[in-house]
C-alpha cells in the first residue's frame, strides 16, 4: 500500500521520494527493512539544479527497482 500513496503536501520536488533541502542538495529517499536510507546531491557541486534532480529521481528509480522490483 506505501507504494500506492500519493505525494505528501510538503514535498517540495513534485516527485515521489525527492526531497529538495534547505542546504541547497536534494535527497533521494527509500526504505530498507523499514529504515528510511538516502542519498544527497548537491546542487551547487552537480553543476545545477537540473542535473541534481535529475541524478536523484534516477538513483531513486534504480533503487526501487533493485529492492522491489518496481518502475515508477
Amino acid at each position: 500500500q506505501q507504494f500506492n500513496r500519493d505525494l505528501f503536501k510538503n514535498n517540495t520536488s513534485g516527485k515521489k521520494g525527492i526531497y529538495i533541502n534547505g542546504n541547497n542538495r536534494i535527497e533521494a529517499y527509500w526504505c530498507v527493512n523499514g529504515v528510511k536510507k538516502s542519498k544527497c546531491f548537491y546542487i551547487k557541486k552537480l553543476g545545477g539544479y537540473d542535473e541534481a534532480l535529475s541524478l536523484a529521481c534516477e538513483c531513486r528509480k534504480n533503487k526501487m527497482k533493485e529492492l522491489y522490483n518496481i518502475i515508477e
